[in-house]
């Protein structure tokens, strides 16, 4: 697993809810911007980015996520996995990547 921490604006943060075959994990979505590369005659090198970050378990009550922080500038630590997914029932397989946000900070 890789953690990794950018500068981000929140551009939307899901309900909370639940996850699993038990429905027991409490999970809750972040949608984030990195915007693209500058250089520095201010002309745009980089194409912008769109992360979907998940919180899981403890953390959707510890980080209290809510529309509150939309458009806000933040920096956002989170771990990266992957893995794959055998074909099962006529389905393909595929990989699967997950982000986790561990921490956000908002940046006044």
């Amino acid at each position: 697993m890789a953690a990794l921490e950018l500068k981000m604006i929140i551009k939307g943060v899901g309900e909370p809810g639940v996850a699993g075959d038990e429905k027991k994990t409490k999970k809750q979505f972040v949608v984030a911007h990195v915007p693209g590369y500058v250089d520095a005659f201010g002309e745009k090198k980089g194409r912008d980015e769109q992360w979907c970050l998940t919180i899981l378990g403890d953390k959707v009550d510890a980080l209290k996520a809510d529309q509150s922080m939309v458009d806000k500038k933040a920096v956002i630590r989170f771990f990266i996995n992957s893995f794959f997914v055998e074909e099962k029932d006529a389905r393909p397989s595929f990989y699967s990547v997950n982000c986790t946000i561990d921490s956000i900070t908002i940046i006044p």
